[in-house]
């Protein structure tokens, strides 16, 4: 079909449009120029940077704020009244400590025969 018969065909008003397409019609084309308003939007960046900064800003503020309140360098807190209950403690936990050295020395104590042996094989 040519271009003069679409044209005779468009001049025609014989032909009655039903009123749903002119609808179809109207939403089809806002829905067109909305897609390209977002894609022109959304490639530069802007508008999506502008809708974000205020709520980053908050939050960088909010932070700020926050650091010194978590990092504020407080006093420890005393947990015996009395410091020879304190120092028995202390005399305590590093016995518990010096047991459990005790014992990782008793194991490699067990094997340096065996690591001397492997390393005169090798050489060394």
């Amino acid at each position: 079909m040519g271009l003069d018969a679409l044209e005779a065909i468009a001049r025609d008003s014989s032909i009655e449009v039903p009123e749903s397409v002119a609808g179809r019609i109207h939403s089809t084309v806002a829905a067109g120029q909305f897609g390209e308003e977002s894609v022109s939007k959304t490639e530069t960046g802007q508008p999506r940077l502008r809708r974000y900064l205020p709520y980053a800003a908050a939050a960088a503020v909010a932070a700020c704020l926050a650091i010194p309140v978590f990092f504020h360098s407080q006093q420890p807190k005393d947990t015996f009244e009395d410091p020879l209950m304190a120092y028995a403690e202390l005399e305590r936990t590093f016995s518990y400590i010096s047991s459990k050295m005790d014992k990782g020395i008793e194991i490699a104590s067990a094997a340096e025969p065996v690591i001397e042996k492997a390393g005169s094989v090798y050489g060394r």
